[in-house]
């Protein structure tokens, strides 16, 4: 089988890079699964830009010509599109009983106990853009605090790595943390798909002959 794996879109928000998106939707190839792996759009509304609203509706016609699957997240765990087409909802999905493919937000042990640290990162956040600064998501201005954001990624890794080694898969696939990487961590390989936020966009390339994690920019066409 052949599918191709891509997580936190975050359609709606300003940093969701729509035009390459929508060059990439347009570019699958036949016969390929697409799996949305958790913060797919941050909610539905209707004063949605009209590109991310098509974006959302060519996402809804993909279902009807292949296998669109639309893993939940942190984010939209409890989203609710109001013209669904043939999307497959799912918390958890697996290909051939030995890849997992989960978001990542249930392995996220830190947020919920620093609330209050991540509330106040915000706050500064929205100061350093009203002085002028770049205007950057939560996850690019949590990423400037070098050693704390490779603590956090470090965390959910060893525990996506734990979860998926108690139930023998070989491969576990998420999201979250907006920062890409495939890794071997005690004998599981952990890929992460990073964000359709950044500059560069990546994908993870599945089929009977490979298991790639691909920038988007280097084809229009996933192969």
């Amino acid at each position: 089988m052949k599918a191709i794996i891509v997580s936190d879109l975050h359609i709606g928000t300003r940093f969701f890079q729509a035009q390459r998106f929508e060059s990439f939707l347009q570019s699958l190839p036949k016969g390929c699964d697409l799996i949305l792996n958790g913060d797919v759009t941050d909610e539905i509304e209707k004063s949605f830009d009209q590109l991310h609203q098509r974006i959302l509706e060519l996402i809804r016609q993909e279902s009807f010509r292949r296998q669109v699957v639309w893993i939940r997240g942190n984010v939209d765990h409890d989203l609710e599109l109001p013209e669904a087409g043939g999307i497959i909802f799912k918390r958890i999905h697996t290909i051939s009983d030995h890849i997992l493919i989960i978001h990542g937000d249930t392995f996220d042990k830190i947020r919920p106990r620093m609330g209050l640290f991540f509330k106040l990162l915000n706050r500064i956040r929205r100061m350093w853009e009203r002085l002028g600064g770049k205007p950057l998501s939560s996850a690019q201005f949590a990423k400037k605090l070098e050693i704390l954001y490779r603590v956090y990624r470090k965390a959910i890794m060893q525990n996506a790595v734990r979860y998926a080694k108690e139930r023998s898969f070989d491969v576990v696939v998420c999201g979250h943390t907006h920062y890409p990487e495939d890794r071997i961590v005690d004998d599981i390989r952990y890929i992460n798909t990073g964000a359709w936020t950044e500059r560069q966009s990546f994908y993870l390339l599945v089929n009977n002959e490979e298991i790639s994690l691909k920038i988007a920019e280097e084809s229009t066409s996933p192969k």
